[in-house]
């Protein structure tokens, strides 16, 4: 099994290079299955879908983030699924 780090890191690295644009704000959870077979990781990236044209309007606006939960491979770190982490509000 490869260490939680080396699993994290390897999902912000994923994240950077599927999501090139996004701001990556960081690890908010990290979950390995009941059965060990597979890293959950979910990282806070910028929510760009809201940004303004206007120069300098975007600094203003509280930092909105969205969710990206990573599956990799406990053993081997590869990458199964990227998906979006929704909450009930």
């Amino acid at each position: 099994m490869i260490p939680v780090k080396e699993a994290t890191s390897k999902a912000i690295n994923y994240i950077a290079m599927l999501f090139e644009q996004s701001q990556i704000f960081g690890v908010e959870e990290v979950e390995i299955t009941d059965d060990s077979k597979y890293w959950l990781i979910t990282i806070a990236i910028a929510d760009d879908s809201n940004s303004s044209p206007i120069p300098y309007a975007n600094i203003l606006k509280k930092d909105k983030k969205k969710y990206k939960v990573v599956q990799l491979d406990s053993n081997t770190g590869d990458l199964k699924s990227v998906k979006m982490r929704l909450f009930n509000e």
